[in-house]
């Protein structure tokens, strides 16, 4: 046999083979997929049905039904919104109660409002150190008509001051419009700690009672500095020489009553005057190398009595009466009026203030006022507040008007546009829409 006959056979062979393999295969297959599929049909037609198991079930518990959403805002009055409570031809003050406590004076039958940080002198201290009590009623001829568009200016700050995140209930304002005499106000008799603006009443209180003082060359140049600088040292030494008193280690009883009737008479000089809800007894800090209160200074805080240490205080109100009696000649007198509103004035050319470190328009009313406007001012500050005081003229003298701020929180010491944003506003309102 020849090889290739040979060769022909082996491959059909092979190939008989290869089909009879597949031909096996095709047929397991197929068997197997009817298997399967019979078993599938007999499992299908012996299950239940679903609904015959559930007859008794709601009909697809799982469908959503909305329900009303109890979380949905809906907006409610708001009650912080200021809303003045007066006679509409007499203003009188109006204080919310979420913001102060009110304290009844037993002494006097008046109720006073505080700040809730703040710590007033008991009546019974003036009477104990033999100073007179005196009546609250307000002597002075500081306006009080109540005018509802000046009104709505101060409503307008209020609002715009809350939106820009800063303590609504720390704020207290007074303006007075000067040419119609009249008045408006926020939270304006809240005591609160009135920082270098009491350098105000002092200077008011060297006039007052000791003028002759002024003559000399050490406590005119005092005056100047505590005024035009906010010095404390030169305020230190116009306390001392008025009220003939001096700082040092604490005093037995008997020693520091006569010490502290001295001081209180700073304030009591005013009470008779009608001013009231004020302490101007207490030095400011730091100056030379003192950095707070202590010894006799301490003493008059009486720390050991209260958590709360007893501070200088006073309210929007006050100081934009004190502002007034200057602008009017009424302070003193006529003279020594024009003499401390002359300490007041400042600059307001960019070139001159921005030379002075610690100067009064940076960050105050000052700031957001037109160069030719004139500002007779006093500011405070520290690292927990933010106040202005002014008299404010714009350039043709139509508008003339004082404006009081204290912000006694730390948003307003840390925000330092928020004082010349409220001037802007104000001077703006004054001299066009008002």
């Amino acid at each position: 046999m020849s090889n290739n006959t040979k060769l022909r056979r082996r491959i059909v062979r092979k190939r008989l083979s290869i089909n009879f393999k597949r031909l096996i295969l095709f047929y397991l297959v197929s068997i197997s997929t009817v298997i399967i599929f019979s078993l599938l049909i007999k499992q299908i037609l012996s299950k239940p049905s679903y609904q015959a198991k559930n007859t008794n079930s709601a009909p697809n518990p799982q469908v959503y039904t909305p329900q009303p959403n109890p979380q949905v805002y809906t907006p409610q009055p708001n009650p912080q919104v200021y809303t003045p409570q007066f006679n509409p031809q007499v203003y009188t003050p109006s204080t919310p109660n979420l913001v102060t406590t009110n304290r009844t004076n037993n002494n006097l039958g008046a109720t006073v409002n505080i700040s809730s940080n703040m710590r007033i002198i008991p009546e019974t201290d003036y009477t104990e150190v033999g100073l007179t009590s005196i009546s609250q009623e307000d002597l002075t001829q500081f306006p009080r008509n109540h005018d509802q568009k000046l009104q709505d200016i101060v409503n307008d700050i209020v609002n715009d001051v809350s939106s820009k995140g800063a303590s609504k209930k720390d704020l207290s304002i007074s303006l007075v419009d000067l040419n119609s005499q009249t008045y408006a106000g926020y939270q304006d008799e809240v005591t609160r700690f009135p920082a270098s603006v009491t350098k105000l009443f002092w200077m008011v209180y060297l006039y007052g009672t000791e003028p002759d003082l002024i003559r000399q060359p050490e406590i005119t140049k005092a005056l100047k500095k505590m005024i035009q600088d906010s010095d404390n040292e030169s305020a230190s030494l116009i306390i001392d020489e008025t009220t003939g008193t001096e700082s040092g280690d604490e005093l037995n009883t008997e020693k520091f009553q006569e010490w502290y009737k001295k001081r209180l008479s700073m304030n009591h000089f005013f009470k008779k005057a009608g001013y009231q809800n004020i302490n101007i007894s207490q030095k400011l800090y730091p100056y030379s190398k003192v950095n707070g209160p202590a010894g006799r200074d301490l003493q008059i805080r009486k720390p050991d009595s209260d958590p709360l240490p007893i501070r200088n205080y006073t309210t929007t109100y006050n100081v934009a009466r004190l502002l007034f009696q200057i602008e009017t000649g009424e302070s003193v007198d006529k003279k020594y009026s024009r003499d401390m509103k002359n300490l007041l004035e400042r600059s307001l050319k960019k070139e001159e203030w921005e030379k002075i470190e610690f100067n009064h328009i940076a960050g105050f009313f000052g700031e957001g006022l037109p160069e030719d406007a004139q500002l007779f001012s006093k500011m405070g500050w520290n690292f927990q507040t933010r106040n202005d005081a002014a008299i404010i003229v714009s350039p043709d003298g139509k508008a003339k008007y004082i404006l009081v701020v204290f912000g006694d929180h730390p948003s307003f010491y840390k925000d330092k546009k928020i004082l010349p944003e409220i001037s802007r506003q104000v001077y703006d309102y004054m001299t066009t829409s008002y």
